[in-house]
């Protein structure tokens, strides 16, 4: 007897990759500070674009980050030229530099003996937020929680 996973509508898709990415990845929490900068990492890479996009170009981003490394990543403003001509990776200069400049922040917050994982799960409580919504049409744009946490953020500086 199998079991069918209930998929969501993106991800019943002719397409492996983002099944894969579905049912291994997407909504598992994150404790792990390389994987959770690679995450942000690549979300900035998807602003304006599909997650399908990045997604496919995940192996590229890779090589070019150094596996995401933010102690590498954070010294790469001198090999802009290269990534900017690397056609295997999204060459928006904006959102590498971006990136470049989380590694740099994530940086200082080591520095200050703050990791990654407990400064993002802070924002949560250190729990992950469950929603039961049924379909995309019910997400909303804001909540209480997101709010209250960019308050909080336009108060406070690190």
């Amino acid at each position: 007897m199998s079991t069918r996973l209930n998929r969501c509508a993106w991800a019943n898709v002719n397409d492996p990759l983002m099944r894969h990415y579905h049912d291994h990845e997407w909504g598992h929490p994150l404790h792990d500070n390389r994987k959770l900068f690679e995450l942000l990492s690549l979300e900035i890479m998807q602003a304006g674009l599909s997650w399908r996009t990045v997604l496919h170009k995940r192996p590229a981003f890779e090589v070019a980050f150094h596996n995401f490394d933010y102690q590498k990543v954070m010294k790469m403003t001198p090999e802009l030229p290269k990534l900017l001509n690397n056609p295997k990776i999204i060459r928006n200069q904006m959102k590498l530099k971006a990136i470049i400049n989380n590694a740099k922040v994530v940086n200082r917050l080591n520095q200050r003996s703050i990791d990654l994982n407990h400064y993002l799960w802070r924002f949560v409580n250190n729990r992950p937020v469950i929603n039961h919504y049924q379909n995309h049409a019910e997400v909303p744009t804001q909540t209480a929680l997101s709010k209250k946490n960019q308050q909080n953020h336009e108060t406070r500086r690190f």
